[in-house]
């Protein structure tokens, strides 16, 4: 809690600086999350998640300090689920997800520091692959993959530090949203669900670190002439 305390605080300070992003700006590059959790009896693993995600991207300064831009977001996700005692048996879950993602970001800052606040639209189509060793399950029950879409709007807010004229390095982190889930019917469930969720995310799947190469593309021009 006091890491998200002092993150914040961080996040309202350069909200109280100057702005240094022109209109006009081009950015390019892209961010990486790695996340691994586990969950224990005593010294026996019982839980183990693994998740890592890449989403490159681009935008365009269509107002002082304010960029809008877009990319593609792909996530990966491995689950398992160790038995612990007689009658229970390994569980294990595979997802794939990606989409477009589009983006408003608005920076604030202070020399080479400075903060910012991306509001996210993402739409995604994801495949999850599930199996079991449970020997009363059917041969073809015991390994099934599902397709769904989701969609999910939010803002997260975040720090940028420029390690040179144009290349800077960010770390995103936490996020506050909506998204909407729909697994359609398909062979191996036979009805459809939708859920809905609202979303206040500060788990280690949160953080997102990326780099950036900012340019204004009309200098670029004149160099080259």
């Amino acid at each position: 809690m006091k890491k998200i305390i002092v993150f914040n605080l961080l996040i309202i300070s350069f909200l109280c600086s100057y702005a240094q992003i022109e209109k006009g700006t081009h950015l390019t590059g892209s961010s990486i999350f790695f996340n691994y959790q586990q969950d224990k009896n005593g010294k026996k693993l019982i839980y183990e998640q693994i998740g890592f995600g890449v989403m490159p991207n681009f935008g365009y300064a269509v107002k002082k300090n304010l960029v809008l831009g877009g990319g593609i977001n792909y996530s990966f996700q491995l689950t398992k689920i160790f038995p612990q005692s007689s009658g229970f048996f390994f569980n294990s879950s595979i997802s794939n997800s990606i989409g477009p993602n589009i983006y408003l970001r608005y920076y604030i800052m202070k020399g080479k520091f400075g903060g910012f606040l991306t509001m996210n639209a993402n739409p995604s189509y994801g495949l999850l692959s599930y199996q079991n060793d449970n020997p009363n399950f059917p041969i073809d029950q015991r390994k099934y993959n599902i397709y769904n879409i989701k969609f999910q709007i939010g803002i997260a807010p975040g720090i940028t530090y420029f390690l040179s004229k144009n290349f800077a390095i960010e770390l995103q982190y936490g996020y506050l949203g909506y998204s909407l889930n729909y697994t359609p019917i398909q062979k191996d469930i036979n009805q459809s669900n939708t859920q809905q969720t609202f979303n206040f995310n500060f788990r280690a799947d949160a953080l997102n670190i990326g780099m950036r190469y900012y340019f204004d593309k009309k200098q670029k021009e004149k160099k080259t002439q």
